[in-house]
């Protein structure tokens, strides 16, 4: 099979330019993990895109109904818009040499009434005895029955057992807000930076007396804060990479390439539904998982190389290399990163859209990585050697301060190859372990009005993402002081069960870690 040429990165290529037929339209061609999770056909299945269900607590009876909480989200997401335009983008195709290629366009309302009613068509209220979860798996079964099509932006449900809108909410009332993502316009960075900005910007609104009206706001001019394309953006001059950059990215390919023989769990070949399922540590267990990660392996190490670690182990326990495998077989797993450390400093804080950079990390002669025997002092050996050769391997790459434009040539390489030639079914997935740091640097605990009063505490704040492929990702989050694991997959390649049993595998050998031994 022949592979596309590795595209030139050329920042001319992505920077907004006027739309073909509108005086009022800008648009850029997709770029980097836009390209690739824009690919036409999935997108518009809905693979990859996104999700964030976060549950509120209401604090104070009679302080807000679901009406007064949707139009004060209303109101905050015009605001929104207004200081990041980005939000109210959309994707179309046909323009680019690839047909599976989008270009995102901002089109600016023409007055803050039409800004109004977008705000109020991305908002909707659902009544029901079931949660935010739930809700999602109802609206992605719905989107699989009808013709496929690509999904606006983003979406925000309000869900709640309360029928009446207008009743003012008792205290101890829940209220999930579902808001799901399409991953084209975001990465889990900038959807929980999202959720954070119109929860606080929305609570202004409902301070008792506030004028629930918006400031004057001139539209056309939020086009000068579109975000500037992520290649003008980079900390290094793209013109100015070299032999250093073209090695590191063949590097980076060729690995993507070989983890196709990756060693993996057995999947199907067959499509269900998107699923996700979460495990969460006590604040307890988290702190002292924590604790012995610096303590046994420096202070420079956290629980995320711990998590990766422990998820190496897992697979080998859930799926053991028998005599069949090739020797030597390796497990080799790319990953996505968070690529905003790679920006010039006034482009890193609040950027939203997808940002994200990669490493690769790689476990030759797989079998040589488990343990010598199930005694807990052989595991916690074991952990640790694991933990730190993924640590060394993420500081390998993420040292190349042209990381985030290898991550962007990589992904239209992954776009272009994936466009001609869908990945062939193999039988095995490589779970990816992605971590997504301390939800609390985007979302509030609480959302309180600007005099003080407490409306809401924010219990959970849990993300997912939809896939109709075979692909296992294992994600980890921080909130509030506790870890949170996921595993999301789809149910017709994996076994709903084999899912569950193999996050749980992963939270025992994390704990495995701070495990007493006993004689």
């Amino acid at each position: 099979m022949s592979l596309p040429e590795l595209p030139r990165l050329d920042a001319s290529q992505f920077r907004w330019h006027p739309a073909p037929g509108s005086s009022r339209t800008l648009q850029r061609l997709a770029n980097g993990t836009e390209a690739w999770v824009g690919i036409k056909d999935e997108n518009a299945k809905g693979q990859y895109d996104t999700y964030l269900n976060t549950s509120l607590r209401v604090q104070e009876s009679g302080a807000l109904s679901l009406s007064t909480l949707r139009d004060a989200l209303v109101l905050a997401l015009v605001q929104v818009r207004f200081a990041h335009p980005d939000i109210a983008c959309g994707a179309v195709w046909g323009q680019d040499a690839s047909p599976s290629k989008p270009h995102l366009q901002y089109t600016p309302p023409e007055s803050t009434e039409a800004a109004l009613a977008w705000a109020r068509s991305r908002v909707a209220i659902t009544a029901g005895d079931y949660d935010g979860l739930q809700l999602q798996l109802d609206l992605s079964r719905q989107r699989r029955s009808r013709a496929p099509r690509s999904a606006p932006s983003f979406s925000i449900t309000l869900l709640s057992n309360e029928s009446d809108r207008e009743r003012r909410l008792l205290a101890g009332a829940k209220v999930d807000m579902l808001i799901r993502f399409n991953h084209i316009f975001w990465d889990a960075m900038s959807s929980r930076d999202f959720t954070g900005q119109i929860l606080r910007c929305a609570a202004k609104h409902l301070q008792k007396n506030a004028a629930q009206t918006l400031p004057s706001l001139e539209w056309g001019t939020e086009i000068a804060r579109l975000a500037t394309p992520l290649l003008d953006a980079c900390a290094v001059d793209v013109d100015t990479l070299g032999a250093d950059f073209e090695a590191a990215r063949g590097e980076f390919v060729d690995a993507l390439l070989r983890s196709g023989a990756s060693w993996g769990l057995p999947v199907t070949n067959s499509t269900g539904d998107a699923r996700s399922e979460w495990f969460t540590f006590s604040k307890e267990q988290t702190k002292k998982m924590i604790q012995a990660v610096k303590t046994r392996l420096g202070q420079q190490y956290t629980i995320s190389h711990l998590g990766h670690a422990a998820m190496v182990l897992a697979l080998l326990q859930s799926n053991p290399l028998g005599s069949s495998a090739p020797p030597g077989t390796a497990l080799i797993t790319p990953l996505p990163v968070n690529g905003r450390r790679f920006l010039k400093r006034e482009h890193q804080e609040h950027r939203f859209g997808s940002c994200q950079a990669g490493a690769v990390v790689e476990f030759k002669d797989l079998a040589s990585w488990a343990p010598a025997t199930d005694h807990p002092g052989s595991v916690q050996e074991a952990l640790g050697k694991l933990s730190r050769h993924v640590k060394d391997s993420y500081d390998y790459w993420l040292r190349n301060q042209f990381q985030l434009p290898l991550g962007i040539s990589k992904d239209n390489f992954l776009s272009a190859f994936l466009s001609s030639s869908p990945m062939p079914f193999t039988g095995s997935s490589i779970p990816i372990f992605v971590t997504d740091g301390l939800v609390d640097n985007y979302v509030p605990g609480h959302v309180a009005t600007p005099d003080g009063e407490q409306l809401l505490d924010v219990e959970s704040c849990v993300f997912g993402v939809d896939t109709y492929m075979s692909d296992i990702l294992i994600r980890m989050e921080s909130w509030k002081g506790a870890t949170v694991l996921s595993v999301c997959y789809n149910d017709g390649c994996l076994q709903a069960e084999t899912a569950r049993e193999f996050l749980g595998r992963v939270a025992q050998f994390m704990l495995a870690f701070i495990q007493e031994e006993h004689p």
